[in-house]
């Protein structure tokens, strides 16, 4: 839909996987240098676990999917100086084939724009994004060999919310000469992993906390905030500039904070990354023939 100063995009996709001729074992083996027999949940012959043959436990990346997309995008111009943009996105993956895995993956975003530009001589936006991610898990623990007990069960289902806030500027100090960009953005994610399992079970008793498995609300919580000025200068085919920029990032992790919520022998690559302060600063030439 189309106005003079309104302008409306809008989509749906849907999209469906499936496979088959499946050898869940072979993929399994590939995997191993001296592949042997199944010892995971997601790798062991369907009839140890589902009734009449029926593949439950496969991986997400081999599962059937089914995929559900929409996105809608409204650019607003209601007046000479000003402009607005506002976007949603959805999107879900669907694994519902299988019993064990990845059974659902979410995404969506919203984003509102604004920019105002009175001038050649200045102008400013700013902008604002909230994203949700989620996703449920349905595991079962093992040990040595595959176990059939749905006591050994458990599930995971992380939910995040992001919001992120910037605003920035356009100067023309002197016109086709001088020019200064200012940017700044502040993004917060807030992550919680809800865990459960039976009592009982596999999962509780083999967890590092006493009582069983525990909740992890500080699941990849971070903040990150960013501040930068650039100053140009423009002589016929010559620019330079001066620029830099200030970042702070905090993270409240479990993943990465003390490790108390994971079960032993877990190996983390690089798992000691935590928060920090920088500041940078830059110089820039530039010649255009």
């Amino acid at each position: 839909m189309r106005k003079d100063w309104f302008v409306l995009h809008g989509g749906y996709e849907f999209g469906s996987r499936d496979y088959s001729g499946l050898e869940i074992e072979r993929s399994e083996d590939a995997s191993f240098v001296t592949p042997g027999d199944p010892a995971n949940i997601y790798a062991a012959p369907s009839s140890s676990l589902c009734a009449g043959g029926v593949v439950c436990n496969l991986r997400f990346d081999q599962a059937p999917r089914h995929v559900n997309k929409a996105f809608a995008l409204a650019q607003l111009t209601p007046a000479g100086h000003w402009s607005f943009d506002l976007s949603y996105i959805y999107d879900k993956s669907n694994f519902q084939d299988s019993a064990f895995g990845l059974q659902f993956a979410r995404y969506t975003s919203f984003t509102a724009e604004a920019d105002y530009t009175p001038s050649e001589k200045w102008s400013v936006y700013g902008f604002y994004t909230w994203e949700g991610n989620s996703d449920f898990l349905y595991g079962r623990q093992s040990g040595s060999t595959v176990s059939v007990l749905p006591l050994d069960d458990w599930t995971s289902s992380v939910d995040d919310k992001v919001n992120s806030i910037g605003a920035g500027a356009t100067i023309s100090i002197v016109p086709s000469k001088w020019s200064l960009n200012l940017f700044a953005r502040w993004q917060d994610v807030d992550g919680n992993n809800d865990f459960f399992a039976p009592d009982g079970g596999a999962p509780a008793s083999g967890r590092v906390s006493v009582g069983g498995v525990k909740d992890i609300p500080n699941y990849d919580d971070t903040t990150l905030t960013t501040v930068s000025a650039e100053l140009k200068y423009r002589l016929q085919r010559w620019g330079l500039a001066l620029g830099g920029w200030y970042e702070r990032y905090r993270v409240d992790d479990s993943g990465t904070e003390g490790l108390s919520n994971y079960i032993p022998n877990q190996f983390f690559l690089n798992a000691a990354n935590g928060s920090y302060r920088a500041v940078w600063g830059y110089v820039r030439a530039s010649y255009t023939w």
